[in-house]
């Protein structure tokens, strides 16, 4: 659950950027960035993000697909790693699976600047 400030500035945002209420669309089922409807979802995945983001299934697959570029990119940063959706042939699980594998490895990094930066603070 969100706290009322978070609530106040999602919808501040929402209006700024796509001249919408975040709160009318989840009323109404329909899409923030495109005003269309949002009924239908491919996955529980896709009906998870509509419940954070308010963006319909082609609005969500616009905004998340990834480029060539950007999978080689990923690829060179974490490893042999294809980035897909649950709709292409994997599972929700899979792609969670490779979701938490990718969120521990940046949150081990992050960690790991962080005692850096302490150690760092302790000596100096």
């Amino acid at each position: 659950m969100k706290s009322p400030a978070m609530v106040e500035a999602l919808e501040r945002l929402s209006m700024i950027q796509f001249g919408r209420s975040r709160a009318q669309c989840f009323a109404d089922l329909t899409c923030i960035a495109c005003g269309g409807a949002a009924k239908q979802f491919r996955n529980d995945t896709s009906k998870v993000e509509y419940s954070l983001s308010a963006m319909c299934q082609r609005c969500q697959d616009e905004t998340f697909e990834s480029t060539p570029e950007e999978q080689q990119e990923f690829s060179e940063f974490v490893g042999d790693v294809t980035l897909v959706r649950g709709g292409q042939g994997r599972s929700d699980d899979d792609v969670a699976a490779d979701g938490c594998a990718v969120g521990c490895i940046l949150l081990a990094c992050a960690l790991g600047w962080a005692v850096l930066a302490l150690l760092w603070w302790a000596v100096f």
